[in-house]
């Protein structure tokens, strides 16, 4: 499932007209995430270098 830009942004927006606190949730949250993250139901996932460059799950 796919998120509009645009809705993106409009929750983006939301986060940051409430004093900031929609950004700062993310340092209290166990999965890293803001309101928008939360609303737009989003991750942003981290991949470790050894996986950029082609690496496999088993050595």
């Amino acid at each position: 499932m796919s998120v509009p830009v645009e809705w993106l942004a409009l929750l983006y927006f939301v986060c940051l007209s409430a004093w900031g606190l929609g950004l700062v949730w993310m340092l209290r949250d166990p999965r890293r995430q803001c309101w928008h993250d939360k609303l737009a139901k989003t991750l942003v996932l981290r991949i470790h270098q050894k996986f950029q460059q082609g690496g496999s799950l088993i050595s």
